[in-house]
C-alpha cells in the first residue's frame, strides 16, 4: 500500500526528498563554481572525485521519495505546469551534464588546476547552475500547490 504509506508519512518523504536535492545541487554548484574559475588552486579532477559520490548518494534519496510523492498525487502533479517544467529542467540539466562529460571534460588535464576553463566548459557550468536553480524553484512551486 504505497499510497497509504505516502499519505501517512508525507512530511518525512518531502523532507528526505528536499534534503536529497540540497545535497545534489550543493555538490553540483560547488563543482560548477570551480569550473567557472572560483578556487582555481583546487584540482578539478580531485573535486570531481569528492562531489560525484555525493550526487549519486543524493539520487538514492531523491528518486524513491519523488516516486512516492508522485504515487500519492499523480493526477495533480502530472497536470501541474510547475511539475512538468521541473521534469523538463531536470532532463535539460542531465543533457547538459552529458555534454560536459563527453565534451569539455576530455580536455580537463589542460585546465585542471590554476588555468581558466574553456568557454564551452564555463558556459555549461553556468547553464547547470541556472537549470538547477530552476528545478529547485519549480519544486517549491509544486510543494505550495500539493498538500497531503
Amino acid at each position: 500500500m504505497i499510497d497509504a504509506f505516502t499519505l501517512s508519512h508525507y512530511t518525512a518523504v518531502v523532507a528526505i526528498h528536499t534534503l536529497g536535492f540540497v545535497v545534489l545541487v550543493g555538490a553540483i554548484v560547488v563543482f560548477d563554481l570551480r569550473v567557472l574559475g572560483f578556487s582555481r588552486a583546487v584540482p578539478l579532477r580531485a573535486l570531481s572525485r569528492l562531489t560525484l559520490p555525493w550526487c549519486f548518494t543524493a539520487l538514492l534519496a531523491i528518486l524513491p521519495t519523488g516516486l512516492l510523492m508522485l504515487s500519492a498525487h499523480a493526477d495533480e502533479l502530472l497536470a501541474s505546469r510547475a511539475f512538468q517544467l521541473k521534469l523538463g529542467l531536470i532532463l535539460a540539466a542531465g543533457m547538459n551534464a552529458a555534454f560536459f562529460r563527453t565534451g569539455p571534460w576530455a580536455t580537463v588535464p589542460a585546465w585542471d588546476t590554476g588555468v581558466t576553463a574553456p568557454l564551452t566548459a564555463r558556459a555549461s557550468a553556468a547553464l547547470s547552475i541556472v537549470l538547477w536553480a530552476g528545478v529547485l524553484s519549480c519544486g517549491q512551486l509544486v510543494s505550495a500547490i500539493i498538500r497531503p
